[in-house]
């Protein structure tokens, strides 16, 4: 009997050449070389096939132009064909061509499948056929991609030891990755070998020469030869007979002649890993020498047991396809439990502890130092409680040592958030422990003096340049994000109107409840805060380039104070129908205030320095300063104060306009300055943190306090009893006007009046005063800023 053998090359190609005989086999009859029946054929269990009508390809691929390939080289070749490296002149680049060189019917049958099936599966581990064709003179062929590496069979061969070859491991997964997508798609392999896997220059693995592949849907091929055949397992040379594959890595079905099916593959895979983890080539055919072998040479008992499954001689034993053994190795690489093995609970905590290596050890040194402390409390009992009281004597004098640290650590921590932050100043004495307990009660007093926050919330994303409290509790607030927003005392918000101006301008009546603004966008609006109403504006108040506006001190008439210089005075007793009063032109101006319900204060541009009294019958009178100053009016009394920028203070009457006091108020320059309602005194602050009374007819000055940092702004409650001022640190003083003391503020009319003079960027804070001097609120965001 003769047989064609292929050498175990890149494509698996190489010359034809005879093959030695088999040895006589007792079961079998070896039968002499005959010539192809062109009519018959055997089929691999040596049963007869059913007669073929004609033998011919399964294909009749159209004729190619050879002249399209420039031919740079033959890759390899076997006895069925011959692979060339050629250069594809249409597309520019280096591919693969298979030709067939053994021409016959049978052979081109099995060349021209072996092109159908291999262009079939498409991944990346399998190489893609490109086009298939025939020659000019007929001859068959089909162009795949051009695969640049070695075969797995040299990277094997050149690592001689079983961690080296372990190394390779992630190539036999992806091998499997691709045997398992062919048999999903029903094609098996038939002659997966090392030499068959082209592990590319960029770490690619890629499955090649599926000659021998078979597409389980169809009927059986054609034998290439007559007679059964036998062949020694110790080789890797592919025979083509009745037994098809390459015997060191056929499975005993397959090597017997009988038909096969994905399983054939599982056992040449499993053939592979055998010969990763072990330097023996072929696999002995008893489990537990191989078990035996492999645990010699360190191999996981995880990998041993997927090493049996594969190479298992019964079929149904093994995996049922190339998908299976797939996810086992897998599951392997990542450390997982594999689907082969069945774990007893020991063999569980071993691979648990394998997989959580660190967490192991951990627990393990922990268990150690457990066991050993035990030991060690059983051997000497009484030594050991000696010892344990000494050290709690010790750690009872280190935890007094280190709390009565914390307590004054505590202290000081809170003694400076007076000034900043009470409310944290009780939060943080909460953990206090000490001795010092008249300390604690005394900064929780101060604490509370200073006012602790009823409210905080942030009803706008500008900075609030109005704010004012209801009967009801709530906070409305003007911003220059361009919204009136009522809040709630539980802190929800709510946007009564939009359209504000960017500038913020406005002016509020409060026996009234009429808050005037500017509106986008040149308008004057007008907002009922009692009714939560927008009054629609009048023709008058549209158009405006509103610079300053003020109500008189009866709220009956409104000033209006443009950026071209133009004061009018409108009657507003009902607001939808102003009434003019008075209308005249000025330089621009620098303020705007009543100085009575018929008299008009108007500041002059800062070049000019000069005050203006203009009276509703149209008279003026003017006052030149020469330098700029601060202002604010009597209505009452009929008197105005000025504190030029030198910190001197100006007392004047304006009917007739004359100076009658000069006093120094500040070193440098002031801050603020307001009238007290009801008395003949004015309060100042100057800008280094200096506040004070100065009483307009005595002439005395009298500094009550000194803020830390500047002082922004000073103002008076509605009901004429508390003196506030804003600071440049965050912080408000409130100052008693009876008794000139640091006094609560505890009724909740009075807080709303606090809350209403004090202005933030983007936030309105309510604040609690309490009883206990200093009295200085937290500014929570932000620094205050002036108020007009």
């Amino acid at each position: 009997m003769r047989t064609t053998v292929k050498s175990d090359g890149n494509e698996g190609l190489a010359e034809t050449q005879p093959a030695a005989p088999a040895p006589a086999d007792p079961t079998r009859t070896s039968q002499p070389d005959r010539p192809v029946d062109s009519t018959r054929t055997s089929q691999p269990d040596g049963h007869a096939a059913s007669p073929l009508r004609a033998v011919r390809p399964p294909m009749a691929p159209q004729l190619r132009d050879h002249d399209r390939y420039d031919i740079l080289g033959e890759y390899g070749r076997g006895g069925l064909g011959r692979v060339s490296r050629v250069h594809d002149r249409e597309l520019g680049r280096d591919i693969a061509i298979k030709e067939l060189i053994s021409r016959g019917a049978l052979s081109e049958v099995r060349f021209l499948r072996e092109a159908l099936i291999t262009a079939r599966l498409e991944h990346p581990g399998i190489v893609p056929v490109y086009e298939a064709g025939r020659w000019a003179d007929g001859t068959p062929f089909y162009a795949m991609k051009l695969v640049s590496g070695r075969p797995l069979r040299d990277l094997i061969a050149e690592r001689k030891t079983v961690d080296e070859r372990l190394a390779l491991l992630h190539h036999v997964i992806t091998v499997a990755d691709a045997i398992a997508y062919a048999h999903v798609q029903n094609i098996i392999h038939r002659d997966l070998k090392p030499s068959n896997v082209i592990v590319g220059d960029f770490g690619e693995t890629v499955v090649i020469d599926w000659g021998l592949a078979k597409d389980l849907t169809s009927a059986e091929e054609p034998a290439a030869g007559g007679g059964p055949f036998r062949e020694h397992r110790d080789d890797g040379l592919t025979s083509a007979g009745t037994v098809l594959g390459t015997p060191a890595y056929m499975a005993p079905e397959q090597a017997r002649g009988e038909p096969v099916d994905q399983r054939a593959d599982v056992f040449a895979i499993g053939a592979m890993l055998w010969e990763l983890c072990s330097l023996q080539k072929l696999p002995p055919g008893f489990s537990g020498q191989r078990r035996r072998i492999l645990r010699k040479s360190g191999i996981d008992p995880d990998l041993v047991t997927i090493i049996e499954k594969a190479l298992d001689p019964d079929p149904l034993r093994r995996y049922p396809d190339a998908g299976a053994l797939a996810a086992d190795l897998k599951a392997f690489k990542a450390g997982a439990r594999i689907a082969a093995r069945r774990y007893p609970p020991w063999a569980l905590l071993v691979h648990w502890t394998r997989r959580h290596r660190p967490m192991a050890i951990t627990m393990a040194t922990g268990l150690s130092i457990l066991i050993a402390g035990a030991v060690l409390y059983v051997r000497d009992v009484a030594d050991q409680r000696d010892r344990a009281d000494a050290s709690e004597d010790v750690a009872r004098r280190s935890q007094r040592s280190a709390q009565a640290s914390l307590d004054d650590l505590t202290l000081k921590h809170a003694e400076l958030l007076l000034s900043t932050d009470p409310s944290a100043a009780i939060d943080a004495l909460v953990t206090y422990r000490g001795d010092k307990r008249e300390h604690a009660e005394l900064i929780r007093a101060k604490a509370a003096g200073m006012g602790v926050a009823l409210l905080r919330a942030k009803p706008h994303t500008d900075n609030v340049r109005w704010v004012t409290g209801t009967q009801a509790g709530a906070i409305i607030s003007l911003s220059t994000d361009g919204t009136i927003v009522k809040t709630s005392p539980d802190k929800s918000s709510t946007v009564l109107t939009r359209g504000v101006s960017s500038k913020g301008r406005a002016a509020y009546a409060p026996s009234r409840g009429l808050l005037v603004y500017d509106c986008d966008p040149a308008d004057l609006c007008i907002w009922d805060v009692r009714h939560d109403v927008r009054i629609p504006p009048a023709p008058a108040f549209r158009g405006w380039q509103l610079a300053r506006v003020a109500f008189s001190p009866d709220e009956t008439k409104l000033a209006l104070f443009s950026y071209s210089g133009l004061l009018r005075v409108f009657e507003v007793s009902d607001p939808g129908r102003p009434i003019e009063l008075l209308h005249v032109q000025r330089d621009h101006g620098i303020g705007l205030l009543f100085v009575d319900d018929e008299t008009i204060a108007v500041g002059l541009s800062d070049d000019l320095g000069a005050l203006e009294i203009i009276h509703l019958d149209g008279s003026t009178q003017t006052l030149t300063v020469h330098e700029n100053f601060l202002w604010d009016t009597n209505p009452k009394a009929h008197r105005l104060v000025l504190a030029t920028e030198h910190g001197v203070g100006i007392y004047l009457s304006h009917s007739p306009l004359r100076v009658l006091h000069r006093v120094p108020l500040c070193h440098d320059t002031p801050a603020s300055l307001k009238f007290l309602p009801d008395r003949h005194a004015a309060a100042y602050a100057c800008r280094e943190g200096t506040i004070g009374i100065w009483d307009t007819e005595s002439q005395i000055i009298t500094p009550l306090t000194h803020m830390e940092g500047h002082v922004d702004a000073i103002t008076v409650d509605d009901a004429h009893e508390y003196l506030i001022a804003t600071g440049g640190n965050g912080t408000l003083a409130v100052i008693d006007l009876e008794t000139n003391l640091k006094e609560p503020l505890v009724e909740l009319e009075a807080r709303q009046r606090l809350a209403r003079t004090v202005e933030r960027p983007d936030q309105c804070v309510l604040e609690q005063v309490g009883a206990v001097e200093p009295l200085v609120l937290p500014l929570q965001l932000g620094q205050a800023q002036r108020v007009e």
